[in-house]
């Protein structure tokens, strides 16, 4: 039987939802949270594009952290067989590149496909033009894969500690722009978002293993508070054994994990228990931590929106203190 050549530095043609689930399955059957960031990183440590400097987000953002964590790869800058090349340089023989996801943009007009420039020229006319979102892969390699490339710019910036008392700052300034309020106490016997009450309650900070435990918590509980139907809007459930419950605490966890990574603390599993559920719940399921990357994505950028608008309202009161909040 001949089989068919495989062009070097090319990536593994496979079933990226089933690749992706079962990278992340091998960690939780031995216990592990894969989205969990046990390193300190500062935000220049985060995935970032070497074509564009913008950070990868979502799924993509936990495979090529996990991805690049397990390989050893230094760099946290990522690129494309064809942008190594653009940027003079090339991949290093023999290495083998990771496969995110992609999306395009397809265009069309009267039922014909045009392209983006002429998208945007008849758009701009007043004319009517369809869009789709089509889903795809492409293979991503590690800058420290790449040979000829000038990588001043991209050396990765190692955080060896932070200011604990901004990140304490900017936390509780997310709970004021969410307007949900957060109560610490030592009666507190557990952390968790009341959906009825729409409030916060954390236990006393020296109940933790640490500051960045306590933060990494509240992060977790403050993902809970997007899904209010005030806010973003997502079905709760009520037990572990619920689907919706199943897939609200994924959304929690790696929303606490992306906005720990925004802050530069080390992220902490919650309910170390429930890693067999999150495990049963890809099983059955392929898309299942697909699907609640994205939801946590997009609870991350509504906070960081409702921040940014916080911000500016302050400033405002600041400019002008007859302005009330």
């Amino acid at each position: 039987m001949a089989y068919k050549k495989k062009r070097r530095n090319d990536v593994e043609k496979t079933d990226i939802y089933q690749d992706i689930t079962n990278m992340m399955l091998e960690k939780l059957e031995s216990g592990v949270a894969p989205w969990v960031c046990e390193w300190d990183r500062k935000g220049g440590g985060l995935p970032t594009s070497f074509a564009t400097g913008s950070r990868y987000k979502g799924i993509n953002r936990l495979i090529l952290m996990l991805k690049g964590d397990q390989e050893g790869h230094v760099s946290s800058t990522w690129l494309t067989f064809g942008a190594a090349k653009k940027a003079g340089g090339h991949i290093k023989k023999g290495e083998k590149g990771i496969t995110v996801l992609k999306y395009n943009k397809l265009y069309k007009h009267n039922n014909a496909r045009i392209s983006e420039d002429r998208a945007s020229t008849i758009k701009a006319a007043g004319g009517d033009v369809q869009e789709t979102l089509i889903k795809g892969k492409v293979g991503l390699f590690n800058l420290s894969q790449t040979e000829g490339i000038d990588n001043d710019r991209n050396i990765d910036e190692v955080m060896t500690g932070h200011k604990n008392s901004d990140v304490a700052k900017k936390i509780k300034k997310i709970a004021k722009a969410l307007g949900v309020k957060v109560v610490s106490s030592s009666d507190c016997g557990e952390a968790y978002y009341s959906v009825s009450k729409d409030f916060i309650a954390m236990p006393m900070m020296e109940s933790f293993s640490s500051e960045d435990a306590f933060y990494s918590t509240m992060l977790h509980e403050i993902g809970h508070s997007t899904g209010a139907k005030s806010r973003i809007g997502r079905e709760f459930g009520k037990s572990m054994s619920d689907e919706n419950y199943c897939k609200e605490e994924l959304v929690a966890e790696l929303f606490s994990s992306f906005m720990s990574q925004e802050l530069g603390i080390k992220s902490v599993l919650q309910h170390e228990n429930y890693i067999v559920h999150y495990a049963k719940k890809l099983k059955e399921d392929n898309k299942a931590i697909i699907d609640a990357a994205g939801a946590a994505e997009k609870a991350s950028a509504y906070v960081l929106g409702k921040l940014h608008k916080y911000d500016v309202t302050l400033k405002k009161r600041r400019d002008d203190p007859s302005l009330e909040m």
